[in-house]
Parts: structure tokens; C-alpha cells; sequence
């Protein structure tokens, strides 16, 4: 049996085989194609070639993202503020060198430690503070314990009361911070 040459079936074999990657819908115009619409036509402007469908996905994505980074952000500010508050309120107001007179300073650290500086030498003690009551406690036996009810303003302490041997008022000023 002799091959129909003339037949639509043959006439479409013998073009897919000079081109095969494109079928007989695909060389027709689309407005000639029978329920041919075609996938993607790249807009002329506006949406920088991204095709619909994923332009609505990220469409889509960007209020979750947004919310997602709002959240972050102020629970960062929050955390921040706590922070700055906390280290202001409790922030020791005696950490420094304070001098009394030109040869005796007192020097507070943090931690609650310090040291008594005179011209016979050093004296390191632990302190602690009740409201407005400094109670100091010396390590070394031939130093006195005291207890002070304090008053700071500015780059100016002022101490009241002392132990037995030494009760008064001292007005000490601050070296450095």
C-alpha cells in the first residue's frame, strides 16, 4: 500500500519534521487556534516580566513579611527600652573615687566592694545600700565598721552618722565616675 501523500495527517508529519518542537497550534495565530489561549504574554510595562501567577504569590507574601518584620522590630524596641530602664534605675550612684580631704578618698566599685585610701594605706570593705542607709563593713579588724545615711547630689556626697568613735557629717567629692 502506497502512502496517502495528500492527507492532512501526512502534511502535518512532514512539517514537524522540518520543525519539530513547534505543532500545528503553535504555528497558527492564536485568534485562529480552536480554544488556544495562550500561557503568558509579557505585559508592556508595570510588572518587570514576572508572570501573573507569581506576581500574586509575592503579592501575597508581602504582608506576611511585613508583619513578620513589624514583630521583630518591636519586640526589639521593647526589649531595648527594658534594658535602658533597668540599667538606669539600677545603676549604683556611689561607684567612683570620692575625696574627703586632700589625703582620704573613698573608692566605691561595682559589686558592692570599695576601698578606704589614706596615707598610711588601704582599706578594702564591702558596702551596702538600703534606700538612703550605706552600711559599710571593713575587712581588715582595725578599721571601724560604719554606717552612713547618704545624700548625693551631682559631684557631691554627703555621709551622716559613722561609728562611735567618728560620728558626724562628711561632705565628699567625686575624683571620677
Amino acid at each position: 500500500m502506497v502512502p496517502d501523500t495528500h492527507s492532512a495527517y501526512s502534511e502535518e508529519r512532514q512539517r514537524r519534521r522540518v520543525n519539530p518542537s513547534r505543532t500545528s497550534r503553535e504555528r497558527r495565530a492564536p485568534d485562529q487556534a480552536a480554544g488556544y489561549r495562550p500561557r503568558y504574554e509579557r505585559p508592556a510595562s508595570g510588572s518587570g516580566g514576572v508572570p501573573p501567577r507569581r506576581r500574586r504569590r509575592r503579592r501575597s507574601r508581602r504582608p506576611q513579611y511585613l508583619f513578620v518584620v513589624g514583630i521583630c522590630s518591636l519586640i526589639l524596641l521593647i526589649l531595648s527600652l527594658v534594658l535602658l530602664i533597668h540599667s538606669c534605675v539600677t545603676q549604683n550612684p556611689l561607684v567612683g573615687k570620692w575625696k574627703v580631704d586632700s589625703m582620704t578618698s573613698y573608692i566605691f566599685y561595682e559589686g558592692n566592694s570599695g576601698a578606704l585610701v589614706v596615707p598610711r594605706g588601704r582599706y578594702t570593705f564591702t558596702y551596702t545600700l538600703d534606700g538612703d542607709q550605706l552600711s559599710i563593713d571593713f575587712h581588715d579588724e582595725n578599721a571601724l565598721d560604719s554606717s552612713f545615711t547618704f545624700d548625693k547630689d551631682g559631684d557631691e556626697l554627703t555621709l551622716v552618722g559613722g561609728n562611735e568613735g567618728a560620728r558626724g557629717t562628711y561632705v565628699l567629692q567625686r575624683v571620677n565616675k
